[in-house]
């Protein structure tokens, strides 16, 4: 979470529009500090109950389908 605010202080982005997107516990901080939060398909259950979206299976083109949801790509 840190690292991620401190690239978009840099950046001139706000943190209201910023997207996490992980597996593992580990990434909650993360989550916690984005505007929108994406677990990966194989992430683990804690992780799962909190984000606001769940992709697919990171070999089954999760980061894809996660941009197509966000209407980043079609």
């Amino acid at each position: 979470a840190s690292g991620m605010r401190y690239i978009a202080e840099r950046l001139g982005i706000p943190m209201s529009r910023t997207v996490a997107i992980g597996d593992s516990s580990n990434d909650i901080p993360m989550f916690e500090s984005a505007a929108v939060s994406i677990a990966m398909g194989n992430a683990t259950e804690d992780v799962k109950e909190i984000v606001n979206f769940v992709t697919t299976d990171v070999d089954k083109d999760g980061i894809w389908n996660a941009l197509k949801w966000l209407g980043i790509v079609e």
